[in-house]
């Protein structure tokens, strides 16, 4: 029994996006929120904008976002201008507002990451802050989000969010994967099963790495940290050796209730 499940070879594919949940034998199949800002934040460089802000909800998870996108502004050369977060309720967000505004203003932010999601207070933190600008006829700084922002359509109708940029997996393969789960199941496809696909996709890419005359131990980990990568429903990706992921997203704008890619994920990885 004990050579059977040998818990120092067993590999675990695990669904979740939290990079603590990762180590060892253990990978990760979500997309972390460090992806999605260092993503981000190279974009925002290549745009032009240097001088990055970042504003998110009070408690852990706004933490968490807050945290990785500092670390990514500061790694890829930018300058984090300032940040700031607000309690999650409409008369907190209200009263942040202001003092948000003043520094952003003082700081000469040229753009803003956003960490809060479409479901919580990202339309009225959002909202609040492009009003103040408009209200002093000065244009706002460029607005981009750290969330999935196509998730709800209210999100894309938003006056506050016209023009601005989130990051989103790739789309290439997403309408072929929906017709075929709706043509099987009835239902529209979750993004569980996304991941589920992804991680039966990674099984297969291992075996074939591992090759035809390997077949004692298929599932080395080294299989798995393969740079070149996997390609799954949602792109490609890749296992750092922490069990983390590094996922190749794209970047999409808002557009009167929809959405454009405007800087598509890349098709391979360069290797490290």
């Amino acid at each position: 029994v004990q050579k059977a499940l040998n818990l120092d070879q067993t590999k675990v594919i695990s669904l979740s996006n939290d990079p603590s949940v990762a180590g060892k034998n253990v990978f990760i199949m979500g997309t972390t929120v460090q992806t999605s800002a260092n993503r981000l934040v190279k974009f925002a460089i290549s745009r032009g904008f240097h001088r990055i802000a970042v504003v998110g909800p009070q408690e852990n998870i706004g933490h968490k976002g807050i945290e990785a996108t500092k670390n990514a502004i500061k790694r890829n050369g930018a300058i984090l201008t300032m940040h700031a977060s607000y309690p999650f309720s409409i008369e907190g967000i209200k009263e942040s507002a202001q003092q948000i505004y003043n520094d952003l203003k003082i700081s000469n932010s040229t753009a803003i990451i956003f960490t809060d999601s479409p479901s919580r207070g990202l339309s009225f933190i959002t909202e609040q802050l492009f009003q103040l600008y408009y209200n002093n006829n000065e244009p706002p700084p460029q607005f981009m989000g750290l969330t999935r922002w196509d998730r709800t359509k209210q999100i894309l109708h938003e006056s506050s969010l016209q023009k601005a940029w989130f990051v989103i997996p790739d789309q290439q393969f997403k309408k072929r994967y929906i017709e075929r789960y709706q043509k099987i199941f009835k239902t529209k496809p979750s993004e569980t099963s996304w991941l589920s696909y992804d991680a039966i996709a990674l099984i297969g890419g291992v075996i074939k790495k591992s090759g035809p005359i390997n077949t004692n131990n298929k599932f080395q980990k080294k299989y798995f940290l393969d740079q070149k990568g996997f390609q799954g429903v949602n792109g490609i990706f890749r296992f750092k050796k922490d069990g983390s992921n590094e996922r190749s997203l794209s970047i999409a704008e808002v557009n009167v209730g929809k959405f454009k890619i405007i800087d598509p994920s890349k098709t391979k990885f360069q290797e490290e």
